[in-house]
This record gives structure tokens, sequence and C-alpha cells, in this order.
């Protein structure tokens, strides 16, 4: 993100020093004077560019405020980008200021907009885990489960603890989060990171689509599909030992790619296939 402000020159000083510092070395302090200089005379390209180098942190401290201030000012000028983004500076100041209050559901607010990078933040790991970590410590069950799964994962400073994961997540899925329900079933369908457990892949499924949750509803729908070929190849299906053969070799439809399986099924299908026809001239030649 380093030279992306230099897009937002003013057009005098893009003019004369350049898109990414043609001609001089590229210089945030420099640039931020120019920007200074030229927004101070009320050029609203300038503010703009202000506005982002504060929201992002680019070449300066960040600052939500300041940003703000330099927004309102070239939107009040028509610049359309600065217009769209003053909800979301001030959506930012709301929730930091209720986190700081104490509000719980602002911290993991705060904590998922830094996990995913949405709503205006960069993404930063650290600072998602630090929220999670303050509404956690309130009982908050969605918290609770997000800061979970950084356990099992092993990510932004933790150290890695499935077990306490997985308690996080069990807690908070009892107390009827159907984020967590829904990350359980994944986590017992996959059998990655935990010992692959269907049955309770399906109950922590079929929880979560109580709670009204699509995404589960289509893990037990694909779970339900495989259940079935699975009993009609075992029963000497070629389709369906032909289909799952097809959904190895790709991984599709809640099955992970595995070329050994596409294989053995390819092979059965196949040798079904030629039972099928040496029936039939069998029968033929009754």
């Amino acid at each position: 993100r380093a030279s992306e402000p230099l897009k937002w020159l003013a057009p005098s000083v893009h003019e004369t020093f350049g898109q990414h510092g043609d001609g001089v070395s590229q210089n945030f302090n420099i640039a931020l004077e120019y920007y200074r200089m030229s927004a101070n005379q009320g050029n609203a390209r300038a503010q703009r560019s202000m506005a982002r180098m504060y929201h992002y942190g680019d070449g300066v401290k960040q600052d939500f405020s300041v940003a703000l201030e330099f927004y309102r000012l070239a939107a009040a000028q028509g610049e359309s980008l600065a217009q769209q983004q003053i909800p979301v500076i001030e959506n930012i100041l709301r929730l930091q200021q209720a986190a700081s209050d104490g509000g719980a559901d602002a911290q993991n607010a705060l904590g998922w907009m830094y996990e995913s990078g949405q709503d205006g933040v960069a993404t930063d790991l650290n600072k998602a885990r630090t929220y999670y970590e303050l509404a956690t410590d309130q009982e908050h069950v969605k918290a609770r489960a997000n800061l979970g799964l950084f356990y099992i994962l092993g990510i932004a400073g933790v150290v890695q603890d499935i077990q306490k994961g997985l308690d996080y997540l069990e807690l908070s899925a009892v107390e009827g989060s159907k984020y967590a329900q829904f990350i359980l079933g994944l986590l017992y369908k996959n059998g990655q990171i935990v010992p692959q457990d269907l049955d309770k892949a399906r109950h922590y499924f079929q929880l979560a689509a109580n709670n009204g949750d699509d995404q589960a509803q289509n893990q037990l729908n694909l779970m339900h599909k495989l259940k079935c070929l699975e009993q009609e190849a075992s029963d000497g299906s070629a389709d369906a030992q032909n289909a799952l053969g097809a959904m190895y070799e790709v991984g599709t439809d809640g099955v992970f790619e595995d070329l050994d399986k596409a294989c053995q099924y390819f092979k059965l299908a196949a040798r079904s296939k030629g039972m099928l026809k040496r029936r039939a001239v069998l029968v033929g030649s009754i």
C-alpha cells in the first residue's frame, strides 16, 4: 500500500513530481506537506488524499478522527468518494468509543472488521484477537467462538491449543451460536484438525440449520447425498461408483480431492459395467 496515496495527488503536485516519485526520491513526508498545502488552499483531491493517508495509516500514524475531518472537507466540495467514506469512518469511531466504554458487541464487531479487513479497516489479526479477548472476558458468545477458532488455528500470536479452541466453540454452540455450530460441524466432517466424526458433524450442522444457517443445511444435504451414493456404490451401482469417482477426482460436493479414492471408484464402476455387459450377453444367449 506504500505507493497507493500518490495516485491521489492534487493535479499540480502530480504533474510536477509524477505518480510514483518519478524524477525524485519517493518521500511520504514531502508528499504529506504538499498534500497539506494544497488541502489548506481548498483543493478537494488533496483533502481526499490526506483523508486516505490518515484513514489507512499510509506514511502517517493512523487517525480516523483526522481522516474524517478531511473527508468532510472534500465531501463538502462534491467529492463523491469522500462522501462515501464518511459513514464508514463515523461507524468505526462509534464502535471504537463503544468498545472503549466496555461494550462487548462493539468489541466483537471491531474484532470481526479487523479479521476480515472489511468496513473501512485493513486486515489486522492481532487487533482482531485483542478485541475478541476483551469481548470474551465479558462472556460474549460470538467473540468466544471467534477466539476459539484462533486457538484452533494458532494464528495472531496465539499459541495453538486445539482443545481450548474446541471448548470455546462448544460453549458458544451450547449457548446458541450458529457460527460456532457450523464451524464445529466442518471440523468434525473434514477430520483434518480433529478426528473425523460424521455423527458429531451432522449434529452440529443440524443445530446450525435449525438456527437458520443455510450453509449448514447445504452441508447436511451434501452429507446425505454422499451417504446415499456410498450405499448404492456398495450395492454395486456403477453409476454411483462413477459419480463418487468424479466427486473425489475434483474435490466437489462436500468431499476433498482424493485421486486414490477416485481411481478406486472408477475401477469399481468399470468392473461393474463389465459384469453388466457379460450378464447381458449371457441373458441374450439363453
